[in-house]
C-alpha cells in the first residue's frame, strides 16, 4: 500500500490541509475555481503556505 503525500479535510470553501513530500512540507488550500468561464479550465485551484501560492489546479473526473 502507497503512503498518502498529504491530508485534506473539507471546509465551506473548498478543502485544507497538508503536503509533505522529501523536501517539502507545507499547508495547501484547494478552492472550486469561481473564475471558471470554459470547460477546459480547472474546477478547482490549489494554493500553499502563508502566501498562498498558487500550486496547481484540479479537475472532476465524469
Amino acid at each position: 500500500m502507497a503512503n498518502a503525500l498529504g491530508y485534506v479535510s473539507e471546509t465551506k470553501t473548498g478543502f485544507e490541509g497538508s503536503l509533505a513530500m522529501m523536501n517539502l512540507s507545507a499547508t495547501i488550500r484547494i478552492e472550486t475555481n469561481v473564475d471558471k468561464t470554459e470547460e477546459g479550465q480547472p474546477d478547482y485551484r490549489i494554493y500553499a503556505g502563508e502566501t498562498s501560492t498558487e500550486i496547481g489546479g484540479g479537475w472532476m473526473r465524469k
